[in-house]
């Protein structure tokens, strides 16, 4: 049928998604200060809105896409991206080899 499909795995963009008017986070208890807390914190920091890619580069890579014959099955788009893939086939390769011998 001449369908093509590749699954897009961006990294973080410039959205409004951790803008204060746009985030709403409710109170948690002490037992989520390591995750939810840290995750909001960091959400809050320059570093972390530094870091976010324009949406323009990953939607103009994703027409770029739409015109190839032969299209990828998954592409990441953004650095951050390959890094958090790199990182989690380097965590599921370790837990292989540990639980290859049992």
């Amino acid at each position: 049928m001449g369908i093509k499909v590749t699954a897009v795995e961006p990294g973080g963009m410039k959205t409004r998604f951790a803008e204060p008017e746009s985030l709403k986070v409710t109170s948690f208890g002490p037992a989520y200060d390591a995750t939810v807390g840290a995750t909001v914190a960091m959400m809050r920091t320059p570093e972390y809105t530094a870091a976010l890619h324009d949406p323009a580069g990953h939607a103009a890579m994703i027409l770029k896409l739409g015109q190839l014959d032969d299209v990828p099955s998954r592409i990441l788009a953004g650095g951050d991206s390959f890094d958090y893939a790199a990182a989690a086939d380097a965590e599921r390769k370790e837990a292989d080899l540990r639980w290859e011998a049992h």
